[in-house]
């Protein structure tokens, strides 16, 4: 048997895209169904219960786009849950840059007067004070 012979209408089954676009009642209940343990997924991934919702529902609209794309998906969960945890993980790198570039540009001055670290710093301390 093909993988094409054994879809079914069981939990991570591939919908048949009528036309190039999921019926509209096709992709409800693949949203009823996949939403919310997506939704805790991401939660566990990023910590923000408003950015698990934003992801989640990010990974919905591709879902859309690929089956209007005509594109067919094998498994629906896994598809769903890769694309999750890839958004998040790109969001996770793009808070990382965002928190380095702070970072930098808090970042103490290095002397290079052939001062030390610590009177570069008493230096600072005494101006924060005047």
């Amino acid at each position: 048997m093909t993988r094409s012979q054994k879809k079914s209408t069981g939990s991570g089954s591939t919908p048949t895209p009528t036309s190039g676009i999921v019926q509209r009642e096709v992709f409800d209940s693949l949203f009823v169904e996949f939403q919310e343990p997506l939704q805790r997924y991401l939660y566990m991934l990023t910590g923000n219960a408003a950015m698990a919702e934003d992801l989640a529902q990010e990974c919905f609209l591709r879902l859309n786009q690929e089956f209007s794309a005509g594109r067919t998906v094998e498994t629906i969960k896994a598809w769903l849950f890769r694309t999750g945890h890839n958004l998040a993980m790109d969001h996770h790198r793009r808070r990382l840059r965002s928190n380095e570039r702070e970072w930098e540009e808090d970042a103490m001055p290095i002397a290079d007067h052939g001062e030390s670290a610590p009177d570069v710093i008493m230096a600072q301390e005494r101006t924060v004070l005047i």
